[in-house]
């Protein structure tokens, strides 16, 4: 079976997944649109040959985020120019330009579309103090003597330094990546976003809550894509002190991968540790299992690490974060662009199926 678009990846038994590249998985920062949030269908197609031909007041969105140090912001539309028989085919038919601006004129900022088809265009502004004045956004015709119409959708302007993907409201942290699978939340906390649309962990207080429970006490498989800025030791899965057991999938400070289960009770612990490491910045592909008497991991589809258990027994149960750690150190310092969580064991072969299916993406 396969998983969304591109090449076979195995879902048999898959509880939960997500991809930081897929638009079927990450939706993008979480953010609200002004100009929905006032009151307008943003997603609607609009049209027209006057000037202008739609706009909202959103000055109290703008003024309750706006401040002196806080003033970027992010633009963004769809459009095209209707073409007009017998016109110029460039100079003389009439083309969308998107327009913010205080209404006494003191200050504006727009982006256009002058092709033939539906394109998107964006940017980030920095805007002066708009205390005292009216703040609007307009799609105008350019100009209103031109032929044909112009005509725009998918509107946005939001608080920030990044043009995010278009929503027509607000996307919430637990909106922003969602269960490619389906049927789970997950909790985006504080990720930074960069302006490519992709995520990273920031080593200090980034993470994501994961859908509860995670696999069975044996017999689990969690997969993942990561790569680290540093090797400073970093989390990767960690389902604290369930039934007084920690479970935790991270990197030492080495930069290997290991797993470890540690009793609280006594402080008794199992660890197994990959016999590789990936240079800092490198991606890599990892597999972590866990049968009823041994811990595997393969890094890039080879198996570098598979040990027999001793003393520690326990489900995975409750809360599971990823990227976090339980005290002030060891959060991770990198991207997880991929992340699986099976209620089976994937077999050597699957694990070769699935690391095929993205090392070209990730150059590895």
């Amino acid at each position: 079976m396969s998983l969304g678009q591109g090449a076979k990846t195995i879902t048999d038994k898959l509880l939960f997944a997500y991809d930081m590249n897929s638009k079927q998985s990450f939706k993008g920062k979480p953010t609200t649109n002004f100009i929905a949030d006032a009151g307008r269908d943003c997603a609607a197609e609009y049209s027209g040959s006057s000037y202008p031909f739609v706009s909202q007041n959103i000055t109290s969105q703008v003024q309750a985020v706006w401040s002196s140090s806080n003033n970027t912001f992010a633009m963004q539309f769809e459009g095209y120019r209707e073409y007009v028989d017998g016109g110029s085919g460039g100079g003389a038919d009439g083309y969308p330009v998107m327009y913010i601006y205080f209404t006494d004129w003191s200050w504006s900022t727009t982006i256009n579309r002058t092709g033939y088809e539906w394109s998107h265009v964006g940017k980030t502004f920095t805007m002066p103090d708009p205390t005292g004045k009216s703040v609007f956004f307009a799609i105008y015709h350019m100009n209103s003597t031109n032929r044909g119409k112009s005509h725009a959708r998918n509107f946005q302007i939001e608080h920030g330094n990044i043009v995010t993907p278009f929503v027509n409201g607000t996307r919430s942290n637990t909106q922003a990546v969602v269960d490619w699978k389906g049927g789970n939340t997950i909790t985006a906390s504080s990720l930074t976003y960069a302006s490519n649309n992709t995520f990273s962990f920031n080593g200090s207080s980034n993470y994501i809550q994961a859908p509860s429970p995670l696999p069975d006490r044996y017999n689990w498989t969690i997969e993942f894509v990561a790569k680290q800025n540093a090797y400073v030791g970093g989390q990767v899965v960690l389902c604290p002190s369930s039934a007084g057991i920690d479970q935790s999938i991270r990197f030492n400070s080495s930069g290997q991968l290991y797993a470890i289960f540690t009793r609280i009770a006594d402080n008794n612990s199992f660890a197994v540790t990959a016999s590789g490491a990936s240079s800092v910045g490198e991606w890599a592909h990892y597999v972590v299992q866990r049968t009823p008497s041994n811990v595997r991991i393969y890094r890039n589809g080879v198996l570098e690490a598979d040990s027999t258990q001793t003393g520690i027994s326990a489900e995975w149960s409750g809360t599971w974060n990823i990227g976090q750690r339980g005290n002030s150190t060891g959060w991770l310092n990198g991207q997880i662009a991929i992340m699986r969580a099976y209620d089976k064991m994937l077999s050597a072969n699957e694990v070769k199926i699935n690391f095929n299916a993205i090392r070209g993406r990730f150059g590895i």
